[in-house]
């Protein structure tokens, strides 16, 4: 029998505050052409995967590449105009050390166009935010159901 595979490859929340960067889409390309678990391996170090023994993470996503069929449209990049018409509470997590996007500008642009955004700059986390920092994320949500 085969396992299901699948992922969400693509649909990055953050790509709606910043473009990818240049670097992610090119570390990006080896894996998707050919995804082996060694060129999985590659990109999940390259994102800074820190966790150790991540063998079934790495089996995972070459599971994911192998079988990603975008079947979702993509998140995208929103315009200025889009961002400042935004009229609902919106908390963003930027992990600090990510290399898919530009963490500062994000950070940045949205706090400078959204009207009701709590932002937080996550220290010492990857792209591999959920991972490397649970403690935030848990922190993060509950201050902001508390206060809304």
């Amino acid at each position: 029998m085969q396992r299901p595979c699948g992922g969400t490859h693509g649909r990055s929340p953050a790509q709606v505050f910043a473009p990818f960067s240049p670097r992610w889409l090119l570390a990006c390309g080896r894996p998707y052409l050919a995804p082996t678990q060694a060129n999985c391996a590659r990109l999940m170090r390259w994102l800074g995967q820190r966790r150790p023994g991540h063998d079934e993470d790495v089996e995972l996503a070459t599971c994911g590449m192998a079988g990603f069929r975008l079947r979702a449209p993509e998140a995208s990049l929103l315009s200025d105009r889009a961002l400042a018409g935004l009229r609902v509470p919106t908390q963003q997590l930027i992990a600090a050390d990510s290399v898919v996007h530009r963490p500062i500008r994000a950070a940045r642009r949205a706090a400078r166009l959204t009207p009701d955004v709590c932002s937080y700059l996550v220290p010492d986390a990857s792209h591999f935010l959920v991972h490397d920092r649970p403690d935030m994320i848990t922190d993060a949500l509950a201050h902001t159901l508390v206060d809304r």
